[in-house]
C-alpha cells in the first residue's frame, strides 16, 4: 500500500513539469520533488527480494560503462562538475529503479499503473492547452535560459517538443484503452505544439498500432487527420508557428556537426556521462556568459549522439543492448513497442530518452 501511495504522489507530480522544480544555488542542477518521491518509492521497493533478469542486466551494463567513462574523465574536471555529473547519472538509476519496483512488486497492477499513466498524460495536455490560452507568449522567459516560444503549447514543461511527445504517449494509451475524452484532449494539445518531431513520432507509434492491429485503415485514418491539422491549424505570427521553418533545421546540423567534433576526439568512451556541457563550453560551443543557465546546454538534439558522445561505443552498444532487451520482453505488447518507437523517433531530434518525464514513463510502461 505505501507502494501505490507513492506512486500515486509522483504521477500528481508528472504533469507539472517545470513548476515541481526546487529551487538549488547551483543552476546546473534541476532537484525536483518527484526525484525525492522516487529516491524513497525505489530504496523501499529494492528492500523486498528481486528477481533479476535480462533487462535488469543490461541496464547494470550500462550504467557501469557510464560510470567508468565519468570516472577517466573526472581527472580534468573540478570536484563541483564531477558531482553534478555524478547526480545525473545517479538520477539515471534511481529511474531505471522504478522499472524494477513496479515491475516485480505483486502490489502493482497492470490496470493501476495505466491508470497513472493515463491521468498523468491528460493533465498534462490539460495545463499545455491552458498556457497556450492563458499564456501563450513565454519570450520573458528566456533570461531563465528558456526558448523564446510564442504561441506554441509548451506546457508545463516549458518546451514543445517534450509536451508533444507525452501527448503521443498519452494518445497511444488512450487507444488502446478506448479512453476518448483523454485522446481528444492529448491530440489537441500535440497539434498546438507545431512540433514537427513529436508529429513524426505520432505516426511512427500508430505505424506500429497499426501492424499489431492489422489495421492499416488506422494509420490512413491518423495521416489524412494530421494532414487536416496542419491546413487549419492557426497560423500567428511567429516563427514557431510556420511547419515550414528552416532556423530549427539549421540550429539542429550545427549541433550535430558539433556532437561529431566531440565524438572524434573520444570515440571508446565519450568525455564522460553528463560532462558534455563542460566540453561544449571548453570547444566554445555555448555563450560563455550564459552556459550554465542554457537548459540544453548539457544535451544534444539526438539523444544517440548524447550517449556516443558521453559514454563513446561502448557505451553506444550497451544502450542498444538494453533497447534490445526492452523489445524482446514486451515483444508481443503493441503499447509498450508503439510507445518505444515514438520515444526513439523523437530522440533523433531532441534527448528525448533522458528527458525526465519521458524516463518515469518508459520505466513504468515497460513494468506493465
Amino acid at each position: 500500500m505505501f507502494l501505490k501511495i507513492l506512486l500515486i504522489i509522483l504521477f500528481i507530480l508528472f504533469p507539472l513539469g517545470q513548476l515541481e522544480r526546487i529551487p538549488l544555488v547551483n543552476p546546473q542542477i534541476g532537484l525536483y520533488f518527484h526525484d525525492v518521491v522516487i529516491v524513497i518509492l525505489v530504496i523501499y521497493g529494492l528492500l523486498k527480494k528481486l528477481k533479476n533478469n535480462p533487462v535488469i542486466k543490461s541496464a547494470e551494463v550500462f550504467i557501469a560503462v557510464a560510470t567508468l567513462s565519468l570516472v577517466i574523465n573526472a581527472m580534468t574536471r573540478t570536484p563541483q562538475e564531477i558531482l553534478i555529473a555524478f547526480l545525473y547519472l545517479a538520477r539515471f538509476g534511481l529511474y531505471f529503479g522504478l522499472y524494477i519496483v513496479c515491475s516485480q512488486n505483486g502490489d502493482f497492477k497492470k490496470n493501476f499503473l495505466t491508470k497513472l499513466l493515463l491521468s498523468a498524460g491528460s493533465l498534462s495536455a490539460i495545463f499545455g492547452i491552458g498556457q497556450y490560452l492563458f499564456f501563450p507568449d513565454i519570450r520573458p522567459l528566456t533570461i531563465y535560459g528558456w526558448d523564446p516560444h510564442y504561441f506554441r503549447v509548451v506546457g508545463t514543461f516549458l518546451e514543445p517538443g517534450f509536451i508533444g511527445l507525452i501527448c503521443v504517449l498519452t494518445i497511444v494509451l488512450s487507444l488502446l484503452t478506448n479512453s476518448w475524452l483523454s485522446l481528444i484532449i492529448s491530440y489537441i494539445c500535440l497539434a498546438l505544439t507545431y512540433s514537427r518531431s513529436s508529429y513524426l513520432a505520432f505516426l511512427a507509434a500508430l505505424s506500429v498500432l497499426a501492424y499489431f492491429r492489422k489495421s492499416w485503415q488506422l494509420l490512413a485514418g491518423g495521416i489524412v487527420v494530421l494532414l487536416v491539422t496542419i491546413i487549419i491549424l492557426p497560423r500567428p505570427s511567429g516563427e514557431g508557428a510556420k511547419l515550414e521553418r528552416q532556423f530549427s533545421i539549421f540550429s539542429r546540423i550545427q549541433n550535430w556537426q558539433q556532437a561529431i567534433e566531440v565524438i572524434k576526439a573520444k570515440p571508446l568512451l565519450g568525455v564522460g556521462f553528463n560532462f558534455y556541457r563542460y566540453e561544449a563550453r571548453d570547444k566554445g560551443f555555448l555563450d560563455p556568459n550564459r552556459w550554465q543557465f542554457s537548459h540544453s546546454g548539457a544535451g544534444i538534439d539526438n539523444s544517440f549522439l548524447f550517449i556516443l558522445a558521453t559514454t563513446g561505443v561502448f557505451g553506444l552498444l550497451t544502450f542498444i543492448w538494453l533497447i534490445y532487451e526492452l523489445i524482446k520482453k514486451n515483444l508481443n505488447n503493441g503499447l509498450f513497442i508503439a510507445s518505444l518507437v515514438a520515444i526513439c523517433m523523437h530522440s533523433i531530434f531532441n534527448n528525448s530518452l533522458f528527458f525526465a518525464p519521458v524516463m518515469i514513463w518508459l520505466w513504468v510502461l515497460a513494468a506493465l
